[in-house]
């Protein structure tokens, strides 16, 4: 399923310093790290360090294919997954270089019978995720929930060409993979051949990556298998999509140093390309994102990063470039449960072991932990605290605010994510553990807090008590029904079972939870929010779908 990031809880930024050191690649040291992380008998990964133009380090671990016992070794090659759309944003530029097309073209030029919005939307707003296109990826998924089928070039431009977008082309980033399968049809209109083509020959065979491209059929020679887990077991789940553009380059860690000089030393491709690939672009606002061609430029402890993630339920990769180090990272997994960053971070820090972020704070500021009261008690079950909050300016954001053993637990209903909260006085609280987060209880009214002032890293963020919806039997029908969207030809069906409110899309049937606000539901852990609409009757008469990469699709009920 599609996940989502909590809205709290996510990434915290620290203020760092970093102490300058020598690195030393110890290969034993980064046996020892990544061998912790891959079982022998396990999926595991390949990992690559290249520094100063040469491969330092190289190594496969765990299983390549299970059935077989065949193990990954450095020659091994992965499906990269979304680290493919810089090879593709390479390719582009240079049709560009060959004068064959302009990233400034819109997306009508190529495509006649496109929706109005193709007529808004230009090549380079497509390769910096600012089109504004809902994720194709995520329509073909919310058609059927089935997040590995057969999916080919024409249905996704067939689910592409009934859409509306997300937002005006060029006013903000949302990563979209839908804007680099454009991509790939706009390679193969231009220049007479399919994007793998087109890659092999004027990209990967002049860079001498013999053993890397784009796959249509994922029938690749040495290929490492992708797995998921499955009721404590690995089950084969290699991608069966044929579609291109946004990712399914497959390449093994030994030709990464190829890349990584070129991307330094600009002998292949040139410096104007490398310019565009590695600017970032602006929105309609005139501020800079940190998305460029393909690759992100950003930082990490206190470095300048060029980087990629890439995800697929059962591969996962990272790709890391530190030009002021001259040291590239890539490292390639076919197994579902690891996390590429995660592993960047632990062999980036055996690197440089004297540059971990060292907090910098005040003297006189203390962690909160400190600042608390240890002997502050409080006895909650008298305080008028509990109870569900709607972040302001939201339908469905909301928190719930539970007394439970003698303390205060937060419930964020969208994701199903709990924590408790400790007191730091009478009305304010922190999470144990997390810098810079705090709640805040205000307004008393009839025995009842009215507001709650969240804090995040300063940020502060507030939500007003709300009033849940009592779900009985006879408040749950007026959902049920039939619902269609025409936009991805889907039939849902909404009913009830043993009380609940459960939601069938194709041969799946799962339960919705209420945001605890009228009319607005949750699919948990896969970041599916439904809006019921009403008509002036206050009827209801269809639905309102919205994900991370897709905003307000409308289902009419039938």
């Amino acid at each position: 399923m599609k996940k989502t990031a909590p809205y709290l809880l996510s990434i915290l930024f620290f203020f760092a310093k970093t102490i300058s050191a020598q690195s030393t690649i110890s290969k034993k040291k980064i046996d020892s790290v990544l061998s912790s992380i891959s079982n022998t008998q396990n999926p595991g990964l390949s990992v690559g360090i290249i520094q100063k133009g040469k491969i330092v380090y190289s190594n496969g671990f765990g299983l390549a294919d299970l059935n077989t016992k065949r193990k990954n070794t450095s020659a091994t090659r992965f499906n990269i997954c979304s680290v493919s759309k810089q090879f593709t944003a390479a390719c582009i530029y240079l049709l560009e270089e060959q004068g064959k097309l302009k990233t400034s073209d819109h997306l009508s030029k190529y495509f006649k019978d496109l929706p109005a919005y193709a007529d808004t939307i230009t090549i380079d707003q497509l390769i910096h995720h600012q089109s504004g296109i809902k994720d194709f990826t995520t329509l073909l998924w919310l058609r059927d929930m089935e997040e590995n089928g057969k999916t080919t070039d024409q249905q996704a431009y067939a689910t592409l060409s009934r859409q509306s977008l997300n937002f005006p082309a060029g006013d903000q980033e949302s990563y979209t993979n839908s804007g680099y399968f454009f991509l790939s049809k706009i390679v193969s209109i231009v220049s007479g051949q399919d994007l793998s083509q087109f890659a092999k020959t004027h990209l990967f065979n002049p860079l001498k990556m013999a053993n890397t491209g784009f796959s249509r059929s994922h029938l690749v020679q040495n290929k490492a298998n992708g797995y998921i887990l499955e009721d404590n077991k690995y089950i084969q789940y290699n991608p069966q999509t044929s579609i291109i553009g946004h990712s399914n380059v497959y390449s093994p860690i030994t030709d990464w140093d190829k890349w990584f000089n070129e991307m330094k030393n600009h002998r292949v491709l040139g410096d104007k390309i490398w310019k565009k690939i590695l600017t970032p672009a602006i929105n309609n606002n005139g501020n800079q994102i940190d998305y460029a061609g393909g690759v992100r430029i950003t930082t990490f402890q206190n470095q300048k990063i060029i980087s990629h993630g890439g995800d697929l339920p059962s591969y996962h990769s990272y790709m890391a470039f530190f030009p002021e180090k001259d040291l590239g990272i890539i490292i390639m997994s076919n197994n579902g449960t690891f996390s590429g960053y995660d592993i960047l971070n632990r062999i980036y820090n055996d690197i440089y072991p004297d540059t971990k972020p060292i907090l910098v704070k005040e003297e006189s500021e203390k962690p909160i932990e400190e600042k608390a009261v240890n002997e502050f008690n409080l006895n909650v079950s008298t305080l008028p605290y509990a109870g569900s909050y709607l972040i302001e300016g939201s339908q469905n954001m909301v928190f719930d605010v539970l007394s439970k053993d003698s303390s205060l637990t937060v419930l964020q209903k969208w994701n199903q994510h709990d924590y408790p909260i400790l007191p730091l006085n009478d009305s304010l609280f922190y999470i144990k553990g997390e810098q810079g987060i705090t709640f805040e209880f205000r307004q008393s009214q009839n025995s009842h807090t009215q507001k709650m002032l969240i804090t995040q890293q300063g940020k502060p963020s507030w939500a007003k008590r709300i009033e849940p919806e009592k779900e009985d039997t006879n408040t749950l029908s007026q959902y049920c029904g039939n619902f269609y969207s025409p936009e991805i030809d889907a039939h849902y069906t909404i009913l009830i079972n043993n009380g609940s409110l459960n939601m069938k899309i194709g041969s799946s049937t799962q339960k919705i939870t209420s945001s605890g606000n009228k009319d607005y539901y949750y699919l948990p852990e896969t970041g599916m929010e439904f809006n019921f609409r009403r008509n002036e009757s206050h009827q209801i008469d269809g639905l309102i779908l919205n994900h991370v990469r897709v905003e307000k699709l409308l289902f009419l009920k039938e």
